[in-house]
């Protein structure tokens, strides 16, 4: 069972080889480290808006663009398959909406992730420590 999970800037970091998050997940063990069907939706989103833009493209670039976007979302996919993918359950829905009647107002997304990660009891690994810091009782750290 995994101890942390990795924000979407945290996975971003991971995919681009920066060197402070490569030293943690190899000093911790990448089976220690999960990201949240939340992480997944916001990457695999951005590849989307990027094939879309492809298909506007004007057309002697459209290939070259078409490429890269299939080709990053594929890779993109790839990597994340290497982590535990937690869901955000109908507790951790709960546990949101509990927060949001708290008062705790940040992003949605990071609201979702903060859910889950106090649903399952791991630390959260992020750069927006102002944000979840608002968030009662939730563990970060950034690894940056």
């Amino acid at each position: 069972m995994s101890q942390y999970i990795l924000d979407t800037n945290h996975l971003r970091g991971y995919e681009y080889l920066q060197p402070n998050i490569m030293a943690k997940i190899t000093a911790i063990g990448l089976p220690n480290v999960a990201i949240t069907g939340i992480t997944l939706e916001e990457q695999v989103q951005g590849w989307l808006k990027a094939i879309k833009s492809a298909s506007q493209a004007p057309l002697p670039q459209r290939a070259d663009k078409f490429s890269w976007a299939y080709g990053g979302l594929r890779m993109s996919v790839q990597m994340m398959n290497q982590f535990e993918i937690l869901d955000f359950s109908v507790t951790a829905y709960d546990r949101f909406l509990a927060l949001r009647r708290q008062g705790i107002r940040i992003a949605t997304h990071d609201l979702q992730i903060a859910s889950i990660a106090l649903n399952v009891g791991r630390i959260v690994a992020t750069q927006n420590l102002k944000d979840f810091e608002q968030v009662p009782g939730l563990q970060v750290e950034n690894w940056l």
